[in-house]
């Protein structure tokens, strides 16, 4: 019996050396597993630092890009005033060139009327230089005024 409890004893002993060694293991594995997580975490913060202080130059760079949009309304403001200026500069172009003819049909009228021979035609042209006046004084005094057609003698 003293060799059964010794081989029970001995075997007992190398069974608990083999689980107190697979537990120092494991432990060293452990410390070693923690290393890296150690690692891993410092430089998950590192990174994070990183993001923070970029994101942080980005929003500071929005900052002043919102800060000049009030100067930049005002340019546009002043644009759009400038815009609608151009939009009326064809109208007013249009009236000069009609004025223009008007002014070169009115000197015509009045060669014409110089060279008619009957009353009657002598005032149907001074009736019609007069409607040539009032028309080019409708358009805004925008050229010199018509000259005025010869009167017909009586």
């Amino acid at each position: 019996m003293a060799k059964d409890s010794k081989v029970h004893s001995l075997h007992e002993a190398t069974e608990n050396k083999e689980q107190t060694d697979v537990g120092t293991e494991i432990v060293d594995e452990g410390g070693q597993g923690g290393n890296a997580a150690l690692w891993v975490s410092f430089l998950a913060i590192i990174v994070i630092i990183v993001a923070y202080f970029s994101m942080d130059a980005k929003f500071r760079g929005v900052e002043t890009r919102l800060a000049a949009v009030p100067v930049l309304e005002t340019k546009v403001g002043g644009l759009e005033k400038q815009v609608a200026d151009l939009s009326a500069l064809p109208e007013k172009v249009k009236k000069v060139m009609l004025a223009d003819q008007l002014a070169e049909l009115s000197v015509l009228m009045s060669r014409v009327a110089s060279n008619l021979d009957t009353d009657a035609d002598k005032a149907l042209a001074a009736k019609i230089g007069l409607m040539m006046g009032e028309l080019q004084s409708g358009l805004d005094g925008e050229a010199a005024p018509a000259p005025a057609a010869p009167e017909a003698a009586d």
